[in-house]
């Protein structure tokens, strides 16, 4: 997958979710936009209501199974059957990241948990 911006992904930026709302709104005025948000999705729909609130084109929105607490979510990925959901995230980033030659990577990614 090649990136068309400068970043990745990060389930605390609402940024894709403005400009996608605000597109559709924009090309389909028409349209009623309801918003649906699962797990990260969730969050980054909850965040970019509470930013845009005032501004939002979306009539209703349902958030479900929100990580409201990032960090706490990253540890219990590091927990979880051993570890296998967090390797499998970092490995699809540094699959991403590899395949844009944004940074040379080693052979070998080795995980750690900050607390």
């Amino acid at each position: 997958m090649l990136l068309s911006i400068g970043r990745i992904f990060t389930a605390a930026d609402s940024d894709d979710v403005h400009l996608a709302v605000h597109h559709i709104s924009r090309t389909r005025p028409q349209s009623t936009l309801l918003g649906i948000g699962w797990g990260f999705g969730a969050n980054m729909l909850a965040k970019y209501l509470g930013e845009d609130s005032a501004a939002t084109p979306v009539m209703a929105a349902v958030c479900i199974s929100n990580p409201f607490n990032l960090e706490e979510m990253s540890r219990y990925l590091a927990r979880t059957r051993d570890g296998e959901l967090d390797r499998a995230f970092t490995k699809g980033l540094v699959d991403i990241l590899a395949a844009n030659k944004v940074y040379p990577f080693p052979t070998s990614v080795v995980l750690m948990t900050l607390t």
